[in-house]
């Protein structure tokens, strides 16, 4: 090979790293203008700004958690957003909340332990936490239970 053909090659891969560093950046802006307009609103609502509050009532908060999920699988999606919080936890365990973001890792696969926190006060609405699961069954197997006065505390592994 030629000396010609090593400088081709090693400006080739050049290129190619920056373009990936520009498309880094790009993701990065995207979620920082997400991230600032999102706290634009939520302040805007806390501050009793009457459109707003009457949108957060009109959508619903679990709208809300919906559009932030669909702007993290535009970005780099749920499992990117998994493997950096593992990265930050270190060896610490990484906990997922919420009905629509448990249910989209439960239906990809990526949970481990479903702990459900059973309290005494049935909720006239909100998300099902297992509604949106599909027709196929996730075998489980009782990793604890913890019954106090005020809630019921279970434990779940997920069968493989």
């Amino acid at each position: 090979m030629s000396d010609t053909g090593i400088r081709r090659g090693t400006r080739a891969a050049s290129a190619r790293s920056g373009r990936r560093a520009v498309n880094y950046f790009a993701l990065w802006a995207l979620q920082a203008l997400l991230a600032l307009m999102f706290a634009m609103s939520g302040f805007a609502k806390v501050g009793g700004d009457a459109a707003m509050v009457e949108m957060f009532a009109t959508i619903g908060i679990g709208q809300w958690f919906r559009y932030l999920v669909g702007a993290l699988e535009v970005t780099d999606g749920i499992e990117g957003a998994l493997e950096e919080a593992k990265a930050a936890a270190g060896d610490k365990y990484v906990a997922v909340m919420g009905a629509e973001v448990g249910q989209q890792y439960i239906r990809a696969g990526l949970i481990d332990e479903i702990s459900i926190h059973l309290v005494p006060l049935l909720f006239g609405e909100g998300t099902r936490m297992f509604e949106y699961l599909g027709s196929e069954h996730i075998q489980l197997e009782t990793a604890g239970v913890i019954e106090t006065t005020e809630a019921t505390h279970l434990r779940f592994r997920v069968v493989e």
